[in-house]
């Protein structure tokens, strides 16, 4: 069976997506900007500064527009 991938999301469907991507997204860079933290403190305390702005970026959320726009 065939699928067709040009079918169009219920609005709940994209808010379900977007829930899971904000969730999935925010998890990644906090993860990542921890990690880096931890490291730039064992090695270089200058890319605190990096760690910073990769826990700013996590912020970022998608919403359904976003989403509507990728079609």
């Amino acid at each position: 069976m065939q699928h067709n991938h040009n079918q169009h999301k219920t609005p709940a469907e994209l808010q379900e997506l977007c829930n899971f991507i904000n969730w999935a997204w925010r998890r990644f860079w906090t993860v990542l900007a921890a990690v880096l933290a931890v490291l730039a403190l064992i090695y270089n305390t200058g890319h605190l500064l990096t760690a910073a702005l990769l826990l700013l970026v996590s912020r970022a959320e998608w919403d359904t527009r976003d989403l509507k726009a990728l079609e």
